[in-house]
């Protein structure tokens, strides 16, 4: 009968799973740093062409539930939120010079038509469009 002594931990193994508790007790990026790589991203955007400005695009996974109120959580590559915090996060998003925003509303739990038809009428009137006015004051 043969047994087999267990190996001692080496301190590659042993550091490998301390990264790995820590990442696990670990809020998601998103609630650790709201925006944080989006300002690094728009800082850098406006170093690249700071020659001839223009302007920073950036995709987003959106979720939009049912509940206006219902507060903002990360998801991959975007949001799961209301529509309350959603004009909030754009907001933000516009502070850190962000002049437009694509959705991806595929997969969400509603219907497209029925996202689209709310975006229409809870968040898109806190964004009117630039007029030539506002745009000539900049």
């Amino acid at each position: 009968m043969s047994t087999t002594t267990p190996t001692a931990p080496t301190p590659l193994t042993t550091q490998y799973a301390e990264i790995l508790i820590t990442a696990a007790r670990r809020p998601p990026p998103a609630a650790r740093r709201p925006l944080g790589a989006l300002k690094l991203r728009t800082r850098e955007w406006r170093e690249l062409t700071s020659a001839a400005p223009k302007p920073y695009l950036t995709p987003m996974q959106l979720d939009l539930t049912e509940d206006p109120a219902a507060p903002a959580s990360a998801i991959r590559l975007g949001l799961r939120t209301g529509s309350e915090a959603l004009v909030k996060h754009l907001r933000a998003m516009g502070e850190l010079a962000v002049a437009h925003v694509s959705f991806n509303l595929r997969p969400g739990d509603r219907p497209v038509d029925e996202v689209l038809q709310e975006l229409a009428e809870t968040t898109l009137p806190h964004f009117p469009a630039p007029t030539a006015e506002s745009t000539a004051a900049h």
